[in-house]
């Protein structure tokens, strides 16, 4: 991956739109993988680290808004972010809306990292 490439892990249960999202990731040069299982992405950030985090607000298995607590307890350092398609309520982290310019999701994810 490139000097300027980012290591992206993005968690939703809509298997089209993550696999949309991380394959345009990937086409900008970025390291992105994808998981449904919220539980498997916090397993493989903890092995092979990220820079960010972003996570469906609405999952099968899990609030987004709990997942992204727990990965804010475990690698403060990473960027989280919630993707949403509907209300957009409070939140720590930053807020991006569903569907969103995966251009503007990285805009987002370098000033967390500032």
């Amino acid at each position: 991956m490139g000097e300027g490439s980012l290591r992206i892990v993005v968690v939703d249960d809509d298997e089209q739109y993550r696999r949309a999202v991380v394959r345009l990731l990937q086409h900008r040069g970025h390291d992105a993988v994808g998981f449904d299982d919220p539980d498997v992405a916090i397993a493989h950030t903890e092995a092979a680290g990220a820079d960010a985090v972003v996570v469906d607000r609405l999952l099968a298995t899990r609030d987004g808004r709990a997942v992204l607590r727990d990965i804010r307890e475990r690698f403060p350092s990473v960027v989280r972010i919630l993707a949403t398609g509907g209300d957009v309520d409070r939140s720590p982290d930053p807020v991006v809306l569903k569907p969103f310019n995966v251009d503007d999701l990285v805009v987002t994810i370098r000033r967390g990292r500032r």
